[in-house]
């Protein structure tokens, strides 16, 4: 919500006159650290050991009040007016129940300038140097529809932004409707939460109208960039001539927002393609500030472990970014588990193919250049003009992200990136001035994603599940499906493990390995598992293990798993069995945690109880995750020790010899691809009572499987280390 600072004031002083001779002050136009601030409100994340209605009532014993947002143990938390909001943050932040605290920071559109005269000019931006007309500096989507990719309506794209006139003649065919809303019923029929979100949601208004007569044209504007209908003798023409466009509309009719709407808006959209399983490949955001903002970071991060793109526009204050950040077009989306950046951050050019005078620019935090200047598209009423911004180059990006998903949907989130990134138009001008050197090649993008069209085939495997928190767990497996457009996961909950009944829990994007679960139950029992989904066909479900979350009261085993030289492991299981504990087969019913990429480990354990930790590798070439780096298959080494409190506890695993192989086939000497191999080497320090594999641990044990083997691991053709 933007308040009007005047009449906030105004009404104060009228109240404070009933019952005061000495009136105060609201603090108005309110700012920290030189960013513009939503006077008397704060984003306040709460512990996730407390239900909402427990932190509203923490909340209120400090003289607070505090609406959820989006995410859960997220509040709008409204402040006192006559106190600065530095101070309240302070105090907020001292609670035990809080995580963080901070202002709910004010957003604006990127638009630098306008021209609101309907005009005949070419859309110099979709050209290239070999279409007719020309534009040298065009991102040169002519050429990729002429290889015949208009786009693909099982496709979907988020505007954040201020709405779409969702009835212009150019852009009403490629809006998308929700087929579970009755508009106008005032009900919120497919129960998702939001009441009459037909064509989306407006964050402003808290209403499914997402554009009303005098709302700001910058929404429409870039939904005709990214997608007003094509080869229909109507207007201009988009990227994608066929595409679904959803306005989460978060920006008011000044231009105006602030990170709580963000936010609101990101998770909606997250919502969609998680729960009502939308192919949404990207959101545009062309808006900014320049105040950090860690819940908004999250809200990105959330959408990418979804697998969505988020595009944003790079700033019109020609500044570096790499000196003087600006946001969100500054957000690192990457986490421990999840490798790739869901961030694209766009300059704008000129159409003589320089950078534009207004563009921010960075050789690290901005990505490319698109057209961005005198850009042409809808506007409402079904009028058409130029707007000039990175807010116009934004969406020339999220449109050709759209087309290479269009051209095969399979192409995952992290593969559109680094494609886009790949084709691009190397520029002297651009050296320097966007990481990447150059300028977006739509044809040379869309063609490289087409190349890549596969079968459906495969299954998803090694499904693992690590609890992480009390109310969180983590779920990895292996990508081995092929040709796939989405995956689904599902849950049973409760002590029957995965004999229990599962539910939907998330569809997200093809290529993704890993999920988090939030929003779970302290101390419960949960069992995943995970599918590969081509529209109406489906892979077999592959299985996790079962994992408990957290308890509050019982103590932690935390630290990182190391090779001999330090380097951290990845995917290393690491087991806890109490003291007289049945292990199972294999050491299945011990309670096993996964290392992240950096080689991190936590686990809960029992307090007061003896028990055995250690790390455990897969006996069988053909099942379980291959660590990285590699370690051996059978391989265990362990101790005892018993645990009272919090410990960091490094695990250094004994020194591991390999060998570099070359498998090849006896009659024709080709190289073997993808073989595996057991072999027997020798491995002097892992010996029984002779290896520490932390400090303090008694009874220490280190072996490998099957009996007399010293070594066995894994290798592939030519070498693997």
């Amino acid at each position: 919500m933007k308040f009007s600072f005047k009449a906030l004031s105004g009404l104060m002083m009228i109240l404070l006159a009933a019952t005061t001779t000495s009136p105060a002050f609201a603090v108005q136009n309110e700012s920290i650290s030189g960013s513009r601030i939503v006077p008397a409100e704060a984003i306040v994340q709460m512990q996730s050991s407390l239900s909402d209605l427990e932190f509203q009532d923490r909340l209120e014993e400090i003289g607070f009040a505090g609406k959820p947002l989006s995410s859960r143990g997220l509040f709008l938390v409204q402040l006192d007016p006559f106190k600065t909001t530095n101070e309240q943050l302070s105090r907020i932040s001292e609670a035990d129940f809080v995580e963080y605290a901070e202002p709910n920071f004010l957003l604006s559109l990127q638009v630098d300038a306008d021209d609101p005269k309907v005009v005949d000019g070419s859309t110099w931006g979709l050209y290239g140097s070999a279409s007719s007309p020309s534009s040298s500096a065009g991102a040169n989507a002519v050429g990729a529809w002429s290889s015949g990719y208009t786009g693909n309506s099982a496709v979907y794209l988020a505007v954040i932004d201020s709405g779409i006139d969702v009835s212009h003649p150019d852009l009403s065919a490629n809006i998308w409707t929700n087929a579970g809303e009755i508009a106008g019923n005032g009900i919120d029929d497919d129960g998702n939460g939001y009441v009459d979100d037909v064509n989306g949601f407006d964050f402003i208004n808290s209403d499914g109208s997402v554009y009303d007569a005098g709302e700001h044209p910058h929404g429409t504007h870039v939904a005709g960039i990214i997608g007003a209908q094509g080869n229909n003798a109507e207007g201009v023409s988009g990227v994608n001539w066929n595409v679904k466009l959803i306005s989460a509309k978060m920006m008011n009719s000044d231009g105006q927002s602030n990170v709580a709407n963000a936010i609101n808006a990101i998770d909606y959209i997250t919502e969609l393609r998680t729960q009502k399983g939308l192919d949404i490949i990207a959101s545009n955001n062309s808006w900014g500030g320049t105040a950090y903002s860690r819940a908004l970071e999250d809200a990105i991060k959330r959408g990418g472990d979804a697998g969505i793109i988020f595009v944003a526009a790079a700033g019109n204050d020609a500044t570096n970014l790499d000196s003087t950040a600006q946001y969100p077009a500054a957000y690192d989306c990457t986490t421990t588990y999840r490798l790739f950046d869901c961030v694209v951050s766009v300059a704008a050019l000129n159409e003589d193919g320089t950078l534009a005078s207004y563009s921010n620019f960075s050789s690290t935090k901005v990505d490319l250049a698109a057209p961005g200047t005198n850009v042409m598209s809808t506007l409402p009423g079904g009028e058409y003009g130029l707007l000039s911004g990175t807010s116009m180059a934004a969406p020339f990006v999220t449109g050709s992200i759209a087309l290479c998903v269009g051209a095969y949907r399979g192409t995952s989130a992290e593969i559109a990136i680094s494609k886009l990134k790949s084709t691009v138009v190397a520029d002297a001008n651009l050296s320097g001035k966007v990481a990447t050197g150059g300028r977006l090649n739509i044809s040379s993008h869309v063609s490289s994603c087409a190349s890549d069209a596969t079968a459906f085939s495969g299954n998803l495997s090694e499904a693992l599940t690590s609890a992480t928190y009390t109310d969180r767990a983590r779920v990895d497996w292996e990508d081995t499906s092929a040709g796939d457009y989405e995956q689904e996961i599902q849950v049973a909950v409760g002590p029957n493990g995965c004999r229990g009944t599962f539910s939907h829990f998330a569809f997200i994007g093809p290529g993704l390995t890993t999920y988090p679960a939030l929003e779970l139950e302290e101390a419960q029992f949960y069992c995943f598992r995970v599918r590969a989904i081509k529209d109406g066909s489906v892979s077999s479900w592959a299985t996790s293990n079962v994992a408990i979350t957290w308890t509050s009261n019982l103590p932690f085993i935390y630290g990182k798993v190391l090779m001999a030289d330090g380097t951290p492991v990845h995917k290393m299981p690491v087991k806890w069995l109490a003291e007289g504990a049945y292990a199972g087969l294999n050491n299945s019913e011990a309670t096993t945690v996964y290392t992240n990429v950096s080689g991190e480990y936590v686990m809960q354990v029992s307090n007061g109880t003896p028990g055995y930790l250690f790390a455990d590798t897969t006996r069988f070439a053909n099942r379980g995750q291959e660590t990285n780096p590699l370690t051996p298959w059978g391989f265990e080494v362990g101790g005892y020790l018993t645990i009272t409190q919090d410990v960091n506890l490094n695990l250094t695993l004994p020194p591991i010899e390999y060998l570099n192989l070359r498998i090849t086939d006896s009659e024709t000497g080709a190289a073997v691809s993808g073989a595996k191999v057991q072999f027997v080497g020798y491995s002097k320090e892992c010996k029984n009572d002779g290896y520490l594999l932390f400090p303090g641990t008694t009874i220490p044990t280190c072996s490998f499987w099957p009996p007399l083997y010293n070594h066995s691991g894994p290798a592939e053709t030519q070498s693997r280390e």
